[in-house]
């Protein structure tokens, strides 16, 4: 009864007040301010308003994701497109902004007849940058009433087309109890859409266990090449609300315990840093490395071998990449290997300033720390494996313990080298205490050549041990 008498009298004051000449958006803030609903400013004099959660990529190890269209098409064009949505079995989530709707009903009824989710795309071709609180709410209101009109479902969820966030839209998404602003940890654009072979790689490097696919429905052609990619890993597509409740929630990099143990740090003076090149042993063990970063088929291909004999190894990860699948990040550590750092940009740290490299180090910490949530190993490998004094220093001066550098360089990452020779390469110059780096790169000789290297080291008597095990 509260309740209902509370909504009646807002809603006299929203009558009374825009009759005055304000905007609803004004007035309904005004009313919630007057109620302590919100309060005014915080400590810095900003808005304190409560904010919807962003998804881009959804915190799970389950092997599922979400394809998500940025627009709705007119009714031929959207039942061809479900019909080879149907035939695939795949289950997405249709975006559509008011004009999209008003224009094409029919359309929007065949997409929820069939079983489909249509969501707000109110800022479809929109400058964000351009647009106050006023039109933010006015635009996300219009499509959430259409949507509510054809559909009878009310919207859940608004997407922005940006990797910027817009606390005015996240606001705005609270205020009408929608679940979230929906972003996409990869998007599907072609450059060239006649080029297979690109469209075959870029579908490969966008598929991410938890993620949020974005593609133009035009491009409705290329969906044979994304089914060819997720057979690789035989992954499924879910709704968008489906993908939402595996969410198991993801700390913020400050509250993950470990989170401060690098730090970008000037003061280099009498610092000795700690450089492992191998280790001093007469035991038949070496260590087996990987560095870089490859999509979700290379690296589960890698793994999968690696579980297949037993063997935990040091993945020193180029973060660059990494924000698109956060999660496969992670699978590292739920399988038993150890994570560090091989820097954000894969810069030769010989050839910038310390600073430059500190704080490139510093935003590789950070991103795989929160891909990984817990904090990395603190070992450092530059990449190329170069190295001189003073980027040592500035190195450990962060907080590292060691730089895992390496004896023995596959070269699987060479074009001109045979599987042969990369094994050969390896079993020419391996020595108890070896550490052997590898790589995870798309389209090297790594998964194909992986399996031989473990059996011939085998076969002359060698056990694989983790970095860590030799220098802690």
């Amino acid at each position: 009864m509260r309740k209902n008498l509370f909504l009646v009298l807002t809603g006299l004051i929203l009558v009374i007040l825009t009759g005055c000449g304000r905007t609803i958006a004004e007035t309904e803030k005004d009313v919630l301010k007057s109620t302590n609903l919100i309060e005014e400013t915080n400590a810095e004099g900003k808005p304190n308003r409560k904010l919807a959660d962003t998804y881009d990529v959804v915190y799970t190890l389950d092997e599922v994701m979400t394809l998500v269209f940025e627009q709705i098409l007119p009714v031929d064009e959207t039942i061809q497109l479900l019909d080879m949505l149907d035939k695939y079995e795949i289950k997405a989530t249709f975006f559509g902004s008011s004009e999209q709707l008003e224009m094409n009903p029919e359309a929007a009824e065949e997409i929820i007849k069939r079983g489909y989710q249509i969501e707000n795309h109110a800022f479809y071709e929109m400058d964000l940058k351009e647009l106050d609180y006023d039109d933010v709410y006015r635009l996300i209101k219009e499509t959430n009433d259409i949507i509510e009109t054809i559909t009878g479902q009310q919207a859940k969820y608004v997407y922005v087309n940006s990797k910027k966030e817009y606390d005015d839209i996240h606001a705005v998404a609270d205020e009408f109890a929608m679940s979230g602003v929906i972003n996409y940890s990869s998007k599907i654009n072609f450059s060239d859409p006649e080029d297979e072979r690109k469209i075959r790689e870029e579908m490969r490097n966008a598929i991410a266990r938890g993620g949020i696919l974005a593609m133009n429905p035009d491009h409705m052609n290329a969906i044979p090449y994304l089914m060819e990619a997720v057979d690789e890993v035989d992954y499924n597509f879910v709704l968008l609300d489906d993908l939402i409740d595996l969410d198991q929630g993801r700390k913020p990099f400050a509250e993950i315990p470990g989170a401060d143990a690098i730090q970008v740090n000037p003061n280099m003076e009498g610092i000795e840093p700690f450089l492992h090149y191998q280790e001093k042993t007469d035991r038949r063990e070496v260590a087996l490395t990987f560095d870089d970063w490859a999509s979700e088929a290379v690296v589960l291909e890698v793994l999968d071998i690696l579980d297949k004999y037993n063997i935990q190894s040091t993945f020193y990860l180029k973060a660059k990449t990494i924000h698109k699948n956060p999660n496969l990040a992670r699978l590292l550590i739920e399988r038993g290997h150890e994570v560090a750092n091989h820097t954000y940009s894969h810069l030769d740290s010989t050839t910038i300033s310390p600073e430059e490299l500190q704080n490139d180090v510093y935003k590789a910490h950070k991103i795989i720390t929160e891909a990984i949530q817990e904090q990395p190993t603190l070992y450092f490998r530059p990449p190329f494996g170069r190295i001189d004094d003073q980027s040592a220093q500035a190195i450990a001066a962060m907080g590292f313990q060691a730089l895992g550098m390496y004896d023995i360089s596959s070269y699987d990452w060479n074009s001109e080298y045979s599987k042969e020779d990369v094994i050969n390469r390896v079993m020419t110059n391996v020595q108890p205490g070896s550490v052997i780096v590898m790589h995870i790169l798309n389209d090297i000789h790594t998964p194909g050549v992986l399996e031989d290297v473990i059996l011939s080291l085998q076969a002359e008597g060698y056990e694989f041990v983790l970095t860590s095990d030799w220098i802690e």
